[in-house]
């Protein structure tokens, strides 16, 4: 009699640019506006955002780095978030 079995044969986890929840709101207003967005929307958004209570958020792409932060900043993310290519300076 033979038995299927399963096995977890590794784990991996990786962590792209670290963002805080201030810099996301800097962010998404300045998008908001540009689109013309509402007040009464982005106080709704942000609203939200702080509802969460998440402090610290994760992003592939170096735009949403703080202002004086580069990606050379973070070696370990810049190694992820720029193996497919898309994110290239």
């Amino acid at each position: 009699m033979s038995t299927n079995e399963a096995h977890i044969v590794g784990i991996g986890t990786a962590l792209p640019y670290p963002v805080f929840t201030k810099r996301l709101l800097e962010k998404d207003e300045e998008m908001r506006r540009l689109h013309n967005q509402p007040d009464l929307i982005i106080n709704r958004m942000k609203s939200l955002v702080l509802g969460t209570r998440i402090h610290t958020r994760y992003y592939s792409h170096p735009h949403w780095l703080p202002p004086g932060e580069e990606v050379d900043d973070y070696p370990e993310a810049k190694e992820i978030a720029l193996t497919e290519g898309h994110l290239e300076k």
